[in-house]
């Protein structure tokens, strides 16, 4: 059975990259295990969770109607074992993770039977590597998180039958066309285009100095929760609304530019069915708002929350707007750390391997992790428009902006940019 891709699949699977290549968007997450790993074991587990869920078994074709997915029950893959050549601990460990990092800068071929695979190195006796890569095509962050905490017990025992099981992701692709032919009516369309109707990206001075990859991370900065904390229970809002709304205010500060539209990622798992299904079930919704220099952060606060609540009733045609129109992208990973992650017996410590994109999208996106007493906050950009210092000038503004809101009594716009 053909399914046909949701509007923001089209969108990302469009962004061609070489001849014959689509949706060169990768997500990646890795692991160090540390203690004796049974890779007999680990590898059922990999293969369980393939068989778990249809969206670890999919690949991409094209028709005269475009492009869909279909599902296949084929053996699931399992693990891939990477043969180091290097001698010593930190030699074997510095090859595995420049193996990994360049994995996840290669994209993913859409037509295999499977868009995510998992590699594994043996560093030591007892401490291995664990990587995997997903096309963005085939997951989201939620998914991610899901299949960490689903392969650690599954881990435990590869034949368990306890986990609870969700919807397909073809069941939640098969709703959403549903609703692209019941419900998608000009007035759904209009709610969405009337927002951006006259919009122009600020008109910034291109970087002197541009990196050769199309994508580049920079170095993260912080937040103190605790203050963060304070003015969203003021506002009677959220981490995440407080968050987006001073960035907004700060790429409008940067650019010299009062109107601007910033777009987020959210993950549509309302429903109960959907909660722990694993796919690409995210929606891309966008906020643009002119700034008035004599506008009170109190009144900019209500306004901002009571808009983004309202925009969860059009929120499944909320991509009905390209991509290409937005200054941002901002891509929330709004929860605390919890227990340290255990495989089994194993102690586990998290790798960073950066998500690689690779497009012709005008962007900059943020991704935001509560820990501890901080809120770290990590931006990566297309450094042909964007340089490092209007990147890492978000952070210093949205900080100024933490510190005035909470000395002066309700300031404005103008006092939140001075000097």
């Amino acid at each position: 059975m053909k399914y046909r891709l949701t509007i923001t699949q089209n969108t990302y699977a469009g962004m061609e990259v070489g001849e014959g290549k689509r949706g060169s968007i990768n997500l990646s997450n890795g692991f160090l295990l540390k203690g004796k790993c049974d890779i007999e074991r680990l590898d059922r587990a990999v293969k369980a969770l393939h068989k778990r869920h249809d969206a670890m078994r999919m690949s991409m074709s094209e028709d005269s109607e475009g492009l869909y997915f279909e599902f296949n029950d084929d053996e699931p893959y399992g693990l891939e074992m990477v043969e180091l050549r290097s001698e010593g601990r930190d030699e074997r460990f510095k090859e595995a993770y420049a193996d990994a990092t360049e994995k996840v800068r290669t994209p993913v071929s859409l037509d295999k039977k499977s868009m995510y695979r998992y590699w594994i190195y043996k560093i030591t006796d007892e401490e291995y590597l664990l990587f995997y890569v997903a096309n963005h095509l085939a997951t989201d962050g939620g998914s991610m998180a899901l299949l960490n905490t689903e392969l650690a017990k599954l881990y435990e025992d590869p034949d368990r039958t306890d986990l609870p099981v969700y919807a397909s992701f073809a069941d939640f692709l098969g709703e959403r066309e549903r609703l692209y032919r019941e419900k998608f009516t000009d007035e759904e369309k209009k709610y969405w285009s009337d927002r951006m109707e006259g919009y122009k990206n600020p008109d910034m001075e291109l970087p002197k100095v541009q990196e050769t990859e199309s994508t580049m991370q920079y170095g993260r900065f912080t937040v103190p929760l605790e203050k963060l904390e304070k003015i969203s229970r003021s506002a009677r809002s959220s981490n995440f609304n407080v968050l987006f709304t001073l960035i907004q205010l700060a790429a409008a500060e940067l650019t010299g530019q009062n109107d601007i539209a910033l777009r987020y990622a959210f993950a549509n798992r309302f429903k109960k069915e959907f909660q722990g299904t694993i796919g690409f079930l995210t929606h891309g919704v966008t906020l643009r708002h002119t700034f008035s220099p004599e506008e009170r952060w109190s009144e900019l606060a209500v306004l901002q929350r009571d808009t983004m609540n309202h925009d969860m009733k059009h929120l499944t045609f909320s991509d009905c707007i390209e991509v290409k129109e937005y200054l941002l992208s901002y891509i929330p990973n709004n929860g605390k750390k919890g227990e340290k992650m255990m495989f089994g017996d194993l102690e586990v410590e998290p790798l960073v391997f950066h998500s690689h994109f690779t497009s012709g999208r005008r962007y900059v996106g943020l991704v935001a992790v509560e820990h501890g007493e901080d809120l770290y906050v990590t931006p990566y950009c297309d450094n042909r428009f964007y340089s490092r210092e209007f990147v890492l000038g978000l952070g210093r503004n949205i900080n100024k902006y933490v510190d005035r809101i909470l000395s002066i009594e309700d300031p404005t716009v103008k006092e939140l940019f001075g000097e």
